[in-house]
């Protein structure tokens, strides 16, 4: 009883039982069987990414990317099946293909060049969309297969208002991801291995740990999670818009970081993170007040710095020992400057007469907060 009380899942679980009662005290519909229903299915594309997220930060990385690795996914499924057709089974497959090919481009880039995951994944975040947004024009998706739109409903039940209820995609979905991700972490070498890279990954990579197969498979499995939610949100819409799920990515970290999971890796339980889901809501359209605990649900991120050193092989340098450690090799604003280099390259041959027009910089100037502040004037 005393290790069950030091538990973050357990004062959770108590906020949240306390908060549905409060809930259902001043709603009788609240604890009905259709309000519930509607809950489930509303908190299913936000549990498979927080599932895939919970791995990743487990090992001690970080995925921003995955709202555009989703887009991806779905709209390359929704185009594929459109011209050759197939059943969820084929959706499944190529929505999902499709996030781990994007997942396994991250794992490679955080493995290669030594830059903190955040700023690799923010960064890719940007150029997923914005390949997609240029690939596909802005162009919405309405037209999907008749199998597509019936979808799917296993133990189907009408009730006497003739609302049907039952295991559909979104559950079987959720529930099918749930039950694959405990039994990875907990019941598989790979599990283990990923909570041991997360709590020290020059210990891990000692005892012959490969850390780039690990960072391939939990990139990877978070690719594979944001296939299986486009699919699930494709469904649920019947609409594929280019430029969805924008700010989504702090939705599902919230909740996974809130259910306890640490953002320094090595620390967490799927059972908070489902807990930290229920927490934080399933509406990607309604800003919640859980984003903003983000931070402070996380002790380990404000006052812990040195045992994150410590866990990584490392100890903190002195200003002096930084400075002549410092080399191009693992100085950050290099690759920064050598990524930004190849995106300019990139869209020049890509658009060249918009990339370098005058219209183009004044619009790059005014989403800049200083140039725009100066309120430049162009000739």
């Amino acid at each position: 009883m005393a290790n069950l009380l030091k538990r973050h899942e357990f004062w959770l679980g108590m906020f949240i039982i306390a908060l549905c009662l409060l809930l259902g005290w001043r709603s009788e519909e609240f604890f009905t069987f259709g309000n519930i229903y509607d809950l489930a299915n509303n908190y299913a594309m936000l549990t498979i990414l927080a599932c895939g997220l919970f791995v990743v930060l487990i090992a001690g990385g970080i995925d921003i990317s995955f709202p555009a690795m989703t887009i991806i996914a779905q709209y390359g499924m929704v185009v594929m099946l459109q011209k050759v057709g197939g059943n969820f089974a084929v959706a499944f497959v190529l929505a999902g293909g499709i996030g781990v090919l994007l997942g396994l481009v991250n794992a490679l880039l955080v493995n290669r060049l030594r830059v903190p995951s955040i700023i690799i994944t923010i960064s890719t975040l940007n150029i997923f969309y914005g390949l997609l947004l240029w690939l596909s024009k802005g162009v919405w998706l309405y037209d999907f297969p008749p199998w597509f739109e019936k979808g799917v409903m296993l133990f189907k039940y009408t009730d006497a208002d003739g609302y049907d209820y039952g295991l559909g995609l979104p559950l079987l979905t959720m529930i099918v991801v749930v039950l694959l991700t405990a039994f990875i972490m907990n019941f598989t070498t790979v599990g283990r291995k990923i909570y041991a890279m997360g709590g020290n990954r020059e210990s891990a990579s000692r005892v012959g740990f490969s850390v780039l197969r690990l960072q391939l498979f939990v990139y990877g499995y978070m690719g594979l999670m944001s296939g299986a939610a486009g699919v699930v949100q494709a469904w649920t819409v019947m609409t594929v818009a280019p430029d969805s799920l924008l700010g989504y990515e702090l939705t599902v970290l919230a909740a996974v970081v809130l259910g306890g999971t640490s953002l320094i890796g090595g620390r967490g339980t799927l059972t908070g993170t489902l807990l930290g889901v229920v927490f934080t809501g399933g509406d990607a359209e309604r800003p919640e007040p859980a984003r903003g605990l983000l931070l402070l649900a996380d002790p380990d991120h404000w006052g812990d710095h040195r045992r994150q050193h410590q866990r990584n092989g490392m100890e903190p340098a002195s200003e002096p020992e930084l400075v002549m450690k410092k080399s191009w090799r693992n100085n950050v604003e290099f690759y920064l400057i050598g990524l930004l280099l190849l995106m300019v390259i990139a869209f020049s041959i890509a658009m060249p007469n918009i990339f370098w027009s005058v219209s183009n910089f004044q619009s790059i100037a005014s989403q800049m907060p200083v140039l725009g502040s100066w309120r430049w004037r162009w000739p």
